[in-house]
């Protein structure tokens, strides 16, 4: 998530010599015994996590008057964007757990419980 977060999703090229996304996660698959399949499913739940930070510190910021109040800080931001990267390939399985690969139950504007449109 953070390699998308600090390059592709801010529009920032990769040094020269710096591996790809596809690379880094080929390359670790092949160090490691994790199965990396459901990767995306743990980019899209790390970057909500950080969404979630990133609109507290917007409210904070709007509360003491940092930031404007019509900031679109909170829910326009690297985060929200990764997140809305994924639309309509997160749905929800039997038992709760966001799945990609699929279409979205709700549509391409929801997400995991997030409406991301």
């Amino acid at each position: 998530m953070m390699d998308r977060f600090h390059a592709d999703a801010i529009g920032v090229g990769r040094l020269p010599g710096w591996p790809s996304e596809a690379e880094t996660i080929a390359r670790y698959a092949a160090a490691s015994v994790i199965d990396v399949s459901d990767l995306d499913y743990f980019i899209v739940m790390g970057a909500f996590f950080m969404a979630t930070t990133i609109i507290r510190a917007a409210d904070m910021g709007i509360a003491s008057g940092k930031f404007a109040a019509d900031t679109r800080f909170g829910y326009d931001n690297t985060a929200t964007q990764i997140i809305a990267g994924f639309g309509g390939r997160l749905r929800t399985a039997t038992a709760g757990v966001p799945v990609l690969g699929e279409e979205a139950p709700f549509g391409d504007d929801y997400l995991g419980g997030v409406w991301v449109s």
